[in-house]
């Protein structure tokens, strides 16, 4: 793609294709984990926890890592990644990977509109409550994601500055 999906007030963000989208779907993924994840750092509040609290975090930190790995495979699969490989990256045979994670390959999306395999992704989005819920485009997704590695990419905690479109530069 020649131009990132931003919005520049002229010219309306271009639609991505279904690979692009598919990328985009594991940024935003591993965004929501980390900052789900970031929450329990402190140990402020601990004090207050009701018993299983931390149980009940660590069930929802473990299913949207399995929704990361899902998303993972989609990309792996768009990618040209055969299930063969993917078997053994994950020590599974090939029927146990198919099984578990068939439903997962959007690979005949690759090159349309990346809309369909985004309406996919919206279905299985992660943190709904977050920060601006879930982007409706992959467009749209891709910008905010670019905004937040911003900040999370500060000079103090990173040697180097982040590129200005870390998201979107390279789709």
């Amino acid at each position: 793609m020649a131009h990132p999906p931003h919005h520049d007030g002229l010219h309306a963000a271009p639609r991505l294709t279904g690979h692009q989208a598919a990328r985009v779907g594991v940024a935003a993924a591993c965004r929501e984990v980390a900052e789900y994840a970031a929450s329990r750092v402190p140990t402020t509040d601990d004090e207050h926890t009701e018993p299983g609290a931390w149980l009940a975090f660590g069930q929802r930190l473990r299913r949207m890592t399995i929704e990361v790995m899902f998303r993972t495979i989609t990309m792996e699969r768009m990618d040209g990644t055969s299930w063969e490989v993917i078997a053994a990256q994950l020590h599974m045979s090939v029927e146990e990977v198919t099984r578990e994670f068939g439903h997962a390959d959007l690979s005949h999306h690759r090159d349309s509109d990346g809309q369909a395999v985004w309406d996919v992704l919206g279905r299985t989005c992660i943190n709904p409550a977050g920060p601006g819920g879930c982007a409706d485009t992959p467009a749209e997704a891709a910008t905010e994601l670019d905004d937040w590695y911003q900040v999370w990419a500060q000079p103090d905690n990173h040697p180097a500055a982040p590129p200005a479109r870390a998201v979107t530069a390279n789709l």
